[in-house]
């Protein structure tokens, strides 16, 4: 996380803008400079996190021995792998809640494969969904109004990865769950 002011502009900013894929900030100031940032990560806000804390791991308490502190930082190589490992589920956690994942656009029907593609600006991939061709035209009526569950999400080349989700749809007065794969 960064301020996008100080010495980088000398006034105030105003409409910062996202690139559509997400990896480049833009910042627009008063001053009439404009400027481009590199959006961190996901490997990036893991390594940030773990250094943060690390480095208040290893700073010597008031009342350490000498001899407990060295101990203690002989193991900071493994200290910083847990570190990382905890940030990692939180971090998938934290996007499924406050990400927009969820921006899927009903494409074609697939009758031999019983699927309907999804596509989304948000995912590089196409999704695919499993419907019978007995429900397909239901599916794709009630699509609209379509809720979410618990995204299953992973970490993959350096991004977060949608694996899975399920999708509520329903007709006929009636809930039907489905899952998104790829």
């Amino acid at each position: 996380m960064a301020t996008v002011s100080g010495d980088s502009h000398t006034a105030e900013v105003e409409n910062p803008a996202f690139s559509p894929n997400g990896q480049t900030l833009a910042s627009v100031s008063r001053d009439g400079s404009l400027k481009f940032w590199r959006v961190p990560t996901p490997d990036d806000q893991v390594t940030a996190y773990a250094d943060y804390e690390l480095e208040k791991w290893t700073r010597k308490g008031e009342f350490e021995k000498s001899d407990d502190y060295q101990k203690r930082l002989a193991k900071r190589f493994e200290h910083l792998q847990q570190l990382q490992a905890e940030a990692r589920p939180q971090m998938l956690n934290a996007f499924g809640n406050t990400a927009d994942w969820q921006s899927f656009v009903l494409g074609e029907y697939d009758a031999d494969a019983e699927t309907y593609a999804l596509t989304s600006a948000r995912w590089p991939a196409t999704f695919k969904v499993k419907v019978s061709p007995r429900d397909a035209a239901q599916f794709r009526a009630g699509f609209a109004n379509r809720m979410f569950g618990a995204p299953e999400l992973a970490f993959q080349a350096g991004t977060i990865a949608l694996k899975a989700a399920p999708v509520v749809v329903n007709f006929n007065g009636e809930p039907h769950t489905y899952s998104i794969t790829r």
